[in-house]
């Protein structure tokens, strides 16, 4: 049976998490209360770290999409690799076709393309099955993995047209942010007690943005600010 590698934690809960945390005597991330995020310890995890994210039965592709996301921000790691346990293989293959930064149409940077330090299973979980996924999973510098996720995002440009109030500049950036699945990206706030809500209010207001309509800025800036780090 492959070892253990060093710096390996789970994220997630339920069963699997439970039933490795017992096995393997490793370290067990959950959620945050709200839902907002990963509740990472406050001395951080090890500098190259090996995280199994656990999903859920009920979760859907956007929300899986989200969660790993959220994990690059881990603190005190400065690279990882990731083994996402899927709880069944029918959603398995619109995840490996997902972008993975969470854009509707973006094929060179789906889960399959990353698959040297991201790997997906849904079959053979079984202690062994996971271990030497694990032990061959490599590792992703976390500077490049946000340098990349920057690049891809829409939220800066966004953020900053709303604030020069420039309709141009809102105009320029809306096929962009048309492109993204913001079920992927929204989290919870105490505006919107679940991520759906969110993103549907995004999309409402980004289709509110048409010509010779000022746009309502302050509702756009309330929606978006919370996501600036994403």
């Amino acid at each position: 049976m492959a070892k253990k590698p060093p710096g390996l934690l789970i994220l997630g809960e339920g069963f699997v998490a439970t039933a490795l945390k017992a096995i393997l005597k490793v370290p067990v991330v959950p959620r945050r209360s709200d839902d907002s995020g990963w509740d990472w310890p406050k001395c951080g995890i090890a500098d190259r770290s090996k995280v199994i994210l656990i999903a859920l039965p009920h979760f859907g592709v956007d929300r899986i999409v989200r969660h790993h996301l959220e994990l690059w921000t881990a603190p005190g790691a400065s690279r990882i690799g990731v083994v996402i346990v899927m709880p069944t293989s029918s959603i398995t293959g619109a995840l490996l076709d997902r972008d993975v930064f969470g854009r509707r149409e973006a094929s060179d940077s789906r889960f399959a393309i990353y698959s040297q330090a991201i790997q997906v299973i849904d079959k053979q979980i079984t202690l062994v099955g996971i271990l030497g996924t694990t032990a061959e999973v490599g590792y992703l510098l976390i500077d490049t993995w946000l340098r990349e996720a920057k690049n891809a995002s829409c939220i800066p440009p966004l953020l900053d047209a709303i604030r020069k109030q420039s309709v141009a500049d809102l105009e320029r950036v809306l096929p962009v942010a048309g492109n993204i699945h913001w079920d992927s990206i929204c989290h919870p706030t105490p505006a919107f007690s679940n991520h759906h809500q969110y993103a549907n209010a995004i999309d409402s207001w980004l289709r509110s943005v048409t010509p010779g309509v000022t746009p309502d800025w302050k509702r756009g800036l309330d929606l978006l600010s919370p996501l600036v780090k994403r």
